[in-house]
């Protein structure tokens, strides 16, 4: 049986992995000044999005089947568990907020417009700064998971 917290697992790797093809994906359209690769990149960030909002939404049916499997132990951890929370709660609004500076670049050029750099420089710098708050989120969970299965 598929169990929710095995789909947390699963949606949280879209937007980390998903994040760094995204990142190498704008930083070579933006080195190559190609509109197309740059609406590749911003597909890929989309994507992010949706594997983040997946996660943000199955994380605390994970926690309960983690209360369930671990009882009064998780009481413990529940620190860990809501400042993971917190910071998957940052990474899926910043998803977001990337997205939406993302369209507004894609609507531009569909516009005839050169998109700003200013905007596209925006749009690298926060998804530089929402992998390293995956990466720590990540390690949270990591901390969580391992205490659960040392017991």
């Amino acid at each position: 049986m598929f169990e929710t917290a095995q789909a947390l697992l699963l949606l949280v790797h879209l937007p980390v992995v998903g994040g760094f093809f995204a990142l190498l994906t704008l930083a070579v359209a933006q080195w190559r000044k190609d509109e197309t690769i740059w609406k590749l990149g911003i597909f890929f960030l989309l994507l992010c999005m949706l594997g983040s909002v997946g996660a943000y939404y199955t994380g605390p049916t994970a926690v309960d089947a983690l209360r369930h499997a671990i009882g009064s132990q998780a009481d413990a951890m529940q620190d860990a568990i809501e400042l993971h929370a917190v910071w998957g709660r940052g990474i899926f609004v910043g998803f977001i907020l990337l997205c939406v500076l993302g369209i507004q670049t894609w609507l531009q050029s569909a516009q005839g417009l050169n998109p700003s750099v200013v905007l596209k420089a925006a749009v690298i710098l926060g998804l530089c700064i929402a992998l390293a708050a995956s990466g720590w989120a990540a390690h949270l969970g990591g901390l969580i998971r391992h205490a659960a299965e040392l017991g």
